[in-house]
């Protein structure tokens, strides 16, 4: 049974991310530039746990060791990586980026192995190559390859996967004793605010602020997004392990193509049909591997 919950957790978490994708690229898409997002989305998915705090009755109280894990966390999921995204972004072509975020179960994987923060086994192997050679059939063909100086920036974006890699290990690796889930996402996104705040108050947005008031229901609806994407990170990486919950980039992929054309009218090609499908029996892979990691792990009450 614990294998299939955490697959229903991986599907969960690659729709809603994929879904927190189309929506950003929604907003954006009328000038509201990310930066300008990225505060409101994390202070409303904070307010959202802290209410589910008050809800299930969770301790407020946090331990001296838990702030460094929190902020340790928050760099490395939050801070480091959109700092560098935003960065590179100029120099890389959009969807040669989504690849090299893709990529993130390779890292994971690799790290976990040389870090011994994880166990690899032949299905993680198995699961991470078909992922990322349909990944790459769905969006090489489409990419526009670096030149010159722009190779640098190519390499500097292999800092976006790393990060996210090490934040999924280090996660699983050293989670607190006695921190709920509730208390940790609320937490986490206080100080992933705080450190997304510079951003929002020197946004080059071309809206600006009055615009992005405009999109006050598409906002709304992306933190609700975010705070489930957010839950059932936690609950999967707990339940399952860090490299488990990396291949939810490849889920997010899939999804954001379906969110794309039922939201955006975006097309669906042959190719990506079968691209897709190469990705679904990589995630099967890890319905049948979890034999070999899968932890007890109720569903959080989020103490």
């Amino acid at each position: 049974m614990t294998r299939y919950i955490n697959f229903l957790l991986l599907a969960l978490m690659g729709s809603t991310w994929g879904l927190h994708f189309v929506l950003v690229k929604k907003i954006t898409s009328t000038g509201v530039q990310a930066d300008l997002i990225l505060f409101p989305t994390l202070f409303g998915v904070a307010i959202a746990f802290m209410a589910l705090m008050a809800v299930s009755r969770s301790s407020w109280r946090i331990n001296a060791s838990w702030w460094v894990f929190l902020i340790i966390c928050s760099v490395l999921g939050y801070a480091f990586p959109i700092w560098l995204e935003l960065i590179v972004a100029p120099y890389i072509d959009s969807t040669l980026l989504t690849l090299i975020v893709t990529s993130t179960p390779v890292f994971c994987i690799l790290l976990g192995f040389i870090l011994r923060l994880a166990t690899v086994t032949v299905w993680h192997l198995s699961c991470a190559a078909l992922g990322i050679s349909a990944a790459m059939m769905l969006l090489l063909p489409s990419a526009a390859l670096p030149e010159g100086s722009s190779r640098l920036w190519l390499a500097a974006a292999i800092g976006v996967p790393v990060s996210y890699a090490l934040y999924n290990l280090y996660v699983a690796a050293a989670w607190p004793k006695g921190l709920g889930v509730f208390t940790m996402a609320a937490y986490e996104s206080v100080i992933a605010a705080l450190l997304a705040l510079p951003l929002f108050m020197t946004s080059t947005s071309e809206v600006g602020y009055q615009g992005l008031v405009q999109h006050g229901p598409e906002v709304t609806l992306l933190v609700l997004v975010t705070a489930v994407e957010v839950w059932s990170f936690f609950e999967l990486v707990r339940r399952a392990g860090g490299i488990y919950v990396s291949f939810a980039s490849f889920a997010a992929l899939v999804a954001g193509i379906a969110w794309s054309a039922l939201l955006l009218d975006e097309e669906i090609t042959p190719w990506m049909n079968i691209s897709i499908g190469a990705i679904v029996l990589s995630l099967l892979l890890c319905l049948v591997g979890d034999r070999s990691q899968a932890r007890e792990a109720p569903l959080s009450k989020a103490a």
